[in-house]
């Protein structure tokens, strides 16, 4: 604000400012009311506008003491601040949450007695020899010791950016993970346990599929949920 001598404010004033800051912080905005005024609204200099101009400070990180902000205007008296500075504890705050897509909807070959291709292609409308699986149900094979777990879906946009993972948060049987038609992951013991496949960027619709192998007639399939997780740091090329 402008005041004059005898410290009432100056209305007309319409001088530019210029201001500086000692101490641990930083200016991030300027501003002033004039909806015709298009000074930039970052930097240091500002002009008034009726006598008035505003400027934003940031304090940094960890910083305490004081701040002394200046504001300086040719042949008019500067003017001085200082703001005390006091480091506080960071406030409890919420992850950001991680948009995770779950792939629900699987169907499961009958049993093989000979090691399958995983890729076999199956017609769309077979409702008969494969069967609807759902995460959390295993399946006990009544013959042979191989089946081919089948799904399609389209990724959320994060995922089609980006890629991500497939995360198995319970697969029980050896198995094969193959995406698209490309191996992503191998599951090397029949024990139940978790399993991570990278899953690769795209915008078409996706082909999973999941060979697994029975050991000794155990039940296999997912016993857990199965969600495709978005990476967390994409690289710049990506």
């Amino acid at each position: 604000r402008a005041l004059d001598e005898k410290g009432r404010p100056v209305p007309t004033a319409m001088l530019p400012v210029t201001f500086s800051l000692d101490g641990p912080a930083n200016i991030i905005g300027l501003g002033n009311g004039d909806p015709r005024c298009h000074e930039p609204e970052k930097g240091n200099q500002r002009s008034l506008f009726n006598g008035l101009a505003q400027v934003i400070l940031q304090s940094q990180a960890g910083g305490s003491g004081h701040i002394t902000l200046r504001a300086e205007s040719k042949g008019i008296q500067s003017a001085e601040l200082k703001i005390p500075l006091t480091s506080a504890p960071e406030k409890p705050f919420v992850p950001k949450t991680r948009f995770g897509q779950r792939i629900d909807r699987w169907k499961a070959s009958p049993g093989f007695t000979v090691k399958p291709d995983p890729l076999l292609q199956v017609p769309d409308n077979d409702m008969n020899s494969w069967s609807s699986v759902t995460p959390g149900k295993t399946i006990t094979l009544t013959q042979g010791f191989w089946s081919i777990f089948s799904a399609k879906m389209k990724p959320f946009s994060p995922q089609q950016r980006n890629g991500g993972a497939i995360h198995f948060q319970g697969i029980e049987g050896k198995g094969e993970v193959w995406i698209d038609g490309k191996l992503s992951a191998t599951k090397t013991n029949s024990l139940p346990g978790p399993l991570l496949a990278p899953f690769p960027p795209g915008t078409e619709e996706r082909k999973i599929r999941i060979l697994l192998e029975s050991n000794d007639g155990r039940p296999i399939g997912f016993s857990s949920v199965i969600s495709i997780e978005p990476r967390e740091h994409p690289s710049s090329e990506e």
